[in-house]
């Protein structure tokens, strides 16, 4: 092997499921991407394109030594939050490298209510303001392909009041809407 070039951070490219810890082996490289087995010791600290309002959690500075003969494993050392694509970037201050993830969203959690919530109508009334949810998971990241169940239940006067839905997410988009909806006394 040569001289450093550069960094090679891995797996790479990763599918990663939001806040699912990963491991992530960091190599030091020559311009050959052969690894540099001997005399490199630098401290290579972490950062993240994943930010608010979840930031990544990231391996703290690291000082190669000589038994890590130019890399080190970092066992469920980085946990990315936000969907979509994003990066890890290690670097000891004169040669760095990236890792690009693909952040899926992990499970259904909440609904974000976008439109119609609170209201009231007579019974077997429509609603003045269509009904639409956003489902998303524990790190606020939208579910795709997700359908709401809705249901109105009648208060003592007569008018039903939305209730806030039980999650029942399987189809569709991520935004849901509903049109109209029947109500039941109980």
């Amino acid at each position: 092997p040569g001289a450093v070039h550069h960094l090679h951070p891995s797996p790479s490219p990763t599918t990663v499921t939001a806040g699912a810890a990963f491991n992530m082996t960091v190599a030091a490289h020559d311009i050959f991407h052969n690894i540099i087995t001997s005399g490199y010791t630098n401290t290579v600290t972490f950062s993240s394109s994943d930010g608010a309002p979840y930031p990544a959690t990231l391996p703290g500075a690291y000082p190669f030594t000589a038994p890590d003969n130019g890399t080190k494993t970092f066992a469920g050392g980085v946990t990315l939050y936000t969907a979509g694509s994003q990066t890890v970037t290690a670097t000891d201050g004169s040669f760095s490298g990236n890792l690009t993830a693909t952040v899926n969203p992990t499970t259904e959690d909440h609904l974000l209510y976008l439109a119609g919530d609170g209201q009231s109508a007579q019974v077997f009334a429509n609603v003045s303001t269509s009904p639409s949810v956003k489902v998303e998971d524990t790190y606020a990241n939208a579910i795709t392909g997700a359908s709401v169940k809705r249901a109105a239940a009648a208060i003592p006067t007569g008018s039903p009041k939305w209730r806030r839905p039980r999650r029942n997410v399987k189809s569709a988009a991520s935004v849901a809407k509903a049109g109209s909806v029947e109500s039941s006394r109980r």
